[in-house]
């Protein structure tokens, strides 16, 4: 709650002329109509071609409902931003609890995540929404990892693997979940 109070002003915060016209407002990609527009955003193949410089279909995905459902107006698209904000800063409490921190540092930990200003421009910034949405999803395949080695259960195999896959349709520092995964699994060992 007080991460979407923080940022509840960003609210105000209109499209911004340094890349919400490339990706949003005078994009190509997420203007295209029905649901043809909506699967060629899934397809890599004007991003190989150099049309596009990015391939990241999940953001551009969420990009392309909020547009197609609200138009061009940029509140939906902070609501967006702050929702997935509060999301990961909840994310980052569940991940410092299975890791075996301590309740006080756990609950301030995740309450400086939630309103510390570094992630100002990610939640303000309409193109910025890659960072929360990528940070919800990659700390949801960290803590489902942590479950499986706890619990192994194939399913939260599975989770893991199929979050990891939507970070990284998000963002490519999701790359790193991996290594992460390694540092964890070899820290929780006795």
């Amino acid at each position: 709650l007080l991460a979407c109070a923080v940022f509840f002003p960003t609210l105000q915060v209109p499209f911004l002329g340094w890349d919400d016209p490339f990706y949003v407002t005078d994009s190509l990609r997420i203007q295209r109509p029905g649901f043809a527009g909506f699967l060629q955003l899934w397809d890599s193949t004007e991003s190989w071609n150099g049309n596009f410089l990015e391939f990241f279909p999940l953001r551009d995905s969420v990009y392309w409902v909020l547009w197609h459902t609200f138009g061009a107006t940029p509140v939906p698209f902070h609501v967006a931003s702050i929702i997935a904000h509060a999301i990961a800063s909840m994310l980052v409490f569940a991940l410092a609890g299975r890791l075996g921190v301590g309740r006080s540092v756990q609950f301030w930990g995740a309450l400086l995540f939630a309103v510390h200003p570094i992630h100002a421009e990610s939640v303000a910034w309409v193109a910025g929404l890659k960072d929360p949405l990528f940070a919800s999803l990659m700390l949801g395949s960290l803590i489902l990892y942590l479950d499986h080695r706890t619990r192994p259960r194939p399913w939260l195999y599975a989770a893991c693997l199929v979050l990891l896959i939507a970070a990284l349709l998000a963002k490519s520092l999701a790359l790193s979940a991996p290594l992460l995964m390694l540092a964890m699994g070899r820290l929780s060992e006795p």
